[in-house]
């Protein structure tokens, strides 16, 4: 399971929009809930796209070096707003 979630630069107030493993996303437990509200997510350290999207795509678990950013959930399973 995947979910778009838009992040905010709190410095520059710059929107950037991420595809993200559904796992990724703190208290996931009822994600239709939580449709366009604010959520924490977990996101991993690396610095290339590629290697980004291969967590993404292999719904690599967070490790203890990740950081969890504040952003809104957007979409999950078709749920789109």
């Amino acid at each position: 399971m995947y979910a778009i979630i838009t992040f905010v630069e709190e410095e520059n107030l710059k929107e950037t929009v991420a595809v993200v493993a559904a796992s990724w996303i703190v208290d996931n437990q009822s994600l239709k809930d939580l449709l366009n509200k604010k959520i924490d997510c977990w996101w991993p350290p690396y610095t290339s796209d590629s290697r980004i999207e291969k967590a993404v795509r292999s719904k690599e678990v967070p490790g203890h070096d990740w950081t969890i950013y504040s952003g809104t959930l957007r979409y999950i399973n078709g749920m789109l707003l």
